[in-house]
């Protein structure tokens, strides 16, 4: 009864709802070993996570930007 009270109460949130610090060491590889043992509905295994750190972020959106702009 415990994990459907946990579902019952658990939260989604939108990422300009998300904050500083982000997860890290033990508590993100906890999060991701949860995740890579939920059903997937679709049987795509296996899962593949990309992590970015808060200070590649700024690359990331430049490297998007880019890859957008050359895709007309």
């Amino acid at each position: 009864m415990e994990l459907i009270k946990f579902l019952q109460q658990r939260v989604s949130y939108h990422v300009h709802e998300l904050s500083l610090p982000a997860p890290a060491g033990c508590d993100l590889e906890t999060i991701l070993q949860t995740a890579m043992s939920t059903p997937d509905h679709g049987n795509l295994n296996p899962w593949h996570f990309l992590v970015i750190e808060h200070e590649q972020v700024e690359a990331l959106v430049e490297l998007l930007s880019a890859a957008w702009v050359a895709s007309d």
